[in-house]
């Protein structure tokens, strides 16, 4: 039985710098969604963060969302 994907494929340049772009983007969105609501909510008081409630961290986030990083 043949296998669905040419395993050739999978070891190709082109498709190894796609799963590492792919990786560092992945990675990086998710550090952003993790570690912008932790800093917001962090209180003042330790010498960095916003200090906000769980509700003013929502509203930052969807203007992080709203906002597109993307330049043209």
């Amino acid at each position: 039985m043949a296998p669905p994907i040419d395993l050739r494929l999978v070891s190709s340049q082109a498709l190894a710098a796609t799963n590492t772009a792919t990786l560092v983007i992945s990675v990086g969105m998710f550090a952003a969604v993790t570690l912008i609501p932790q800093f917001t909510q962090t209180p003042r008081q330790v010498g960095y963060g916003f200090g906000a409630t769980a509700g003013e961290t929502g509203l930052f986030m969807v203007s992080v969302a709203a906002c597109p990083s993307e330049h043209r």
